[in-house]
């Protein structure tokens, strides 16, 4: 019955259930370019492409984990140390391998679980809520407000790091400074006991301390 009752409310609301198969461009004196959709797209990577990527990706984090880069994000995210800014920008600002930014929730066991709980416990108050709602017999604008301040008020946390970690998107653009990130770097490192430094390259059994392998 409830679920009848949504779909109702997404019907009157002009939501439609299948998707789109065509684009209309709507232009000044009511031209309009039609875009039909092609079935022969290539739109994903294939099943390989997809597992290598994953591979690649896990192996960059746990390589980055190892070299101790996490404490650019500890604590800046659920519960933010009060310089939680700074430590985004050196984050971003970091060069090369050693930037993980794309791979906060792989880079982070921190930063991966909070966000993981936070959008599951989102999720979980807005469905919750939606069902109260129908329930009780709510007409489609109250659902549709009440669910939009639920979700406001669970994805606080997500919207206020997103914010910072764009500024510091934005400062790296425009005033790049890695010496600056690296420096911050190190201080997080010094003050983290936890904090590991880079692996020693491997060597050949029975050589030179410091003699890389070829």
């Amino acid at each position: 019955m409830a679920q009848a009752k949504l779909k109702s409310c997404l019907k009157q609301k002009g939501v439609s259930s299948k998707p789109k198969r065509d684009l209309q461009w709507a232009q000044e004196l009511m031209a309009s370019w039609v875009y039909p959709a092609r079935e022969d797209d290539i739109l994903w990577m294939d099943p390989d492409e997809f597992f290598d990527l994953k591979k690649a990706s896990r192996l960059f984090a746990k390589q980055w984990r190892l070299n101790g880069f996490t404490v650019l994000l500890k604590d800046t995210y659920e519960h933010p140390r009060s310089d939680a800014q700074r430590v985004l920008n050196a984050f971003v600002q970091l060069e090369g391998n050693d930037c993980g930014r794309g791979m906060e929730r792989r880079g982070s066991k921190q930063h991966g679980e909070e966000r993981t709980y936070l959008k599951k416990r989102a999720i979980q108050a807005v469905l919750l809520h939606q069902r109260r709602l129908l329930v009780r017999g709510a007409d489609m604008d109250e659902l549709w407000e009440e669910l939009g301040d639920v979700s406001n008020d669970y994805t606080r946390t997500a919207k206020i790091f997103a914010r910072r970690i764009a500024k510091a998107d934005e400062n790296a653009v425009h005033f790049p400074d890695p010496e600056s990130g690296y420096s911050v770097l190190e201080e997080l490192r010094a003050q983290n006991q936890n904090g590991r430094r880079p692996m020693m390259p491997p060597m050949r059994r029975g050589s030179e301390k410091g003699v890389n392998v070829a």
